[in-house]
């Protein structure tokens, strides 16, 4: 999930503070970020992008708050939400529990509270996101944060999963290009593994559980920089 790369949204209407957090989600390796001081200006870039996450000040100057912005991602947009203020009075914090944000953060920011949040962002984010495949003539959804690994056979996948193997007519390139940000990584010319579920890697190969997962030369530095990652979050 390390390799997740996160679009994010901030809206908040004093520029000192959108900065630091920006430099905040930059040091935590979240690079793709756009920055609204108003609800119009946030409409705008919402109309025009996609996002993963959107950190929303409470109160965003004169007008529509950052509450109302919640309200309309809400009811329109399928974007994580993480909500900042300086305030914790009741009526506040009902308002920001009835949107079921990912999270709330208080200001003035800490290291750890904006690390949290994107790591729930990231595992919320996997977890929402599945796979259909046909099979005996039905769909089944297959969640993606199931995956252990995947294999190529020229025009056809099998995927392993936590319980089951599934077979897909799909190369690995289409694959991967289609299911970005889901944790896959492909590690050989022929195989992709969920990072997160690595449980050893050593000499080249990567251990899920009992199987051996070949890496190329090409992939080992990477990979052992990215199983290091994941370990360490650990």
């Amino acid at each position: 999930m390390t390799n997740l790369n996160l679009r994010v949204l901030i809206v908040e209407d004093e520029i000192m503070i959108s900065e630091m957090l920006k430099e905040m989600l930059e040091a935590e390796e979240v690079n793709d970020i756009h920055v609204a001081s108003d609800y119009s200006t946030a409409l705008q870039l919402l109309a025009n992008n996609t996002y993963d996450l959107a950190f929303l000040d409470v109160n965003i100057g004169e007008g529509k708050t950052g509450i109302d912005l919640g309200e309309f991602i809400r009811s329109r947009f399928k974007i994580c939400i993480v909500f900042t203020t300086s305030f914790s009075d009741a009526a506040t914090l009902q308002s920001i529990a009835a949107l079921r944000p990912e999270m709330y953060i208080s200001k003035p920011y800490r290291v750890g509270d904006i690390r949290a949040a994107i790591q729930i962002v990231k595992s919320n984010l996997v977890e929402r996101r599945s796979l259909e495949i046909k099979t005996g003539g039905e769909v089944v959804k297959v969640p993606m944060h199931t995956i252990l690994y995947i294999k190529t056979d020229n025009i056809y996948l099998s995927i392993y999963t936590d319980n089951k193997k599934y077979l897909v007519r799909s190369t690995l390139e289409n694959f991967l290009d289609e299911y970005k940000n889901v944790g896959l990584v492909k590690v050989h010319r022929s195989y992709a593994v969920a990072i997160d579920r690595v449980t050893k890697y050593t000499d080249g190969v990567i251990y899920i559980g009992e199987e051996e997962i070949p890496v190329s030369k090409a992939n080992r530095k990477e990979i052992q920089e990215l199983f290091n990652s994941v370990q360490a979050s650990n």
